[in-house]
């Protein structure tokens, strides 16, 4: 377990606080997550200053448990677990191909039957008789384990030399797909080939401020949009179902968080969040503003009576009601600063956090949310001590925290 946060120097930061090498199996990792979250917060007398929490697990059981506990603590108006870029990248291209079952089960089994030692002379057979005919054939081997966007395009690449191998084996055109169902694959690997760029843009992410994720996950979720008025129905089927499982378990997440990080980016403010809400939202774009406008008036408010440094033109602690002329109002009609690519919104707080401190304060919670997949990037090191034979829990645990302490963070 990580926290991430910007630190008083305004610089941001990463450190494990625990870890626990015990459970043996994914269901044994949701337990344990479940049952050791709050306690590990506890010890570290941290838990009310817990602002957010992602995880890399795709679990009911871990949303349900991390988003009562949130409320229990009522850290925030809007609380609930967000998934890593990473995981979210990996559901929903694993996601987006499982939705055509019958397709990936024959492809499944036709590369099973090139697979095995009898058959792959007849198959490369097949892919030299497609290639002399000027069919395309992709020329790389067939690796032994493959997996979702991978599988797919394997499998189209290689198409051609499947249709010759059941006009030369009879036994394999009873497992190769047919006419209809290889126009889905391939129709389905162009679609999920777009959104997988989407994906990855939004995956490969360095890690950063929170505030750079906001467009990249609207463009995922206008995708699915768009897919619903693709000329195939199945591909409309396919992003129907994506959408309402994106829609309901992370897009409402999602779009609270990110909207208020790139809110608190002085190169954006609630432009950005107006333009991406009139593209997926047409003529319910305002009502939906009102709603991220609500989300961030109630935020700034708690984070104002929380911290009890707001005072009144007459040097009086503020008010509910004079909260609403207070620092969210005035930086939201302060210009935009022009939107330049290399720009520190760390920096800019430092500077600007003695004319807006409850925001500075937002700014450090919000703009430290690690969505980013390179702020997971000890995952390979954690794994190879965790198989560590030769180490006890006790010794993997000092070693990934004290590793985690002792380094400085540069990403």
């Amino acid at each position: 377990m990580a926290l991430h946060f910007i630190d008083d120097n305004w610089e941001l930061k990463q450190k494990f606080i625990s870890f626990h090498g015990t459970y043996d199996s994914f269901h044994g990792m949701y337990d344990y997550f479940c049952t050791t979250f709050t306690d590990v917060l506890s010890d570290w007398n941290v838990k009310k200053k817990i602002r957010s929490v992602v995880v890399n697990l795709d679990s009911e059981k871990v949303n349900e448990k991390v988003s009562s506990w949130m409320t229990e603590q009522g850290l925030v108006p809007f609380v609930s677990p967000l998934l890593s870029s990473l995981c979210l990248a990996d559901f929903l291209e694993s996601y987006c191909w499982n939705r055509s079952n019958r397709e990936a089960d024959k492809i499944r089994k036709a590369f099973d039957y090139i697979r095995k030692p009898a058959n792959k002379h007849k198959f490369q057979m097949a892919i030299e008789r497609a290639e002399s005919m000027g069919k395309k054939v992709i020329s790389r081997p067939l690796p032994e384990w493959l997996h979702g966007l991978n599988e797919l395009e394997t499998a189209v690449g290689y198409k051609e030399a499947f249709w010759e191998l059941e006009v030369m084996d009879y036994e394999f055109k009873l497992i190769n797909l047919a006419k209809e169902e290889w126009d889905k694959a391939t129709a389905v690997y162009e679609y999920l080939k777009i959104l997988n760029g989407a994906a990855q843009r939004l995956s490969d992410t360095k890690y950063t401020t929170a505030n750079v994720f906001f467009p990249k996950v609207c463009e995922l979720y206008l995708k699915f949009l768009l897919w619903e008025r693709a000329d195939e129905y199945f591909v409309r089927e396919i992003a129907t179902g994506v959408k309402e499982r994106f829609f309901s378990k992370y897009w409402l997440n999602y779009k609270l968080y990110l909207a208020a990080a790139i809110v608190l980016d002085p190169r954006y403010k609630l432009d950005i969040v107006d333009r991406w809400y009139t593209e997926i939202y047409g003529t319910m774009a305002d009502v939906r503003m009102k709603e991220i406008v609500d989300v961030l008036t109630h935020a700034y408010n708690k984070y104002a009576h929380d911290n009890c440094k707001m005072l009144d033109e007459m040097g009086r602690p503020c008010t509910s009601s004079s909260l609403q002329n207070s620092e969210l109002v005035l930086y939201l009609k302060v210009p935009k600063i022009p939107p330049v690519e290399e720009f520190d919104v760390l920096a800019w707080w430092r500077l600007n956090s003695p004319i807006f401190p409850t925001l500075a304060i937002m700014a450090r919670d919000f703009l430290a949310i690690p969505i980013s997949a390179a702020a997971f990037k000890e995952g390979a090191d954690i794994e190879n001590i965790h198989y560590c034979s030769g180490l006890d829990v006790d010794v993997k645990r000092a070693v990934i925290c004290t590793k985690s302490w002792l380094e400085s963070s540069e990403y």
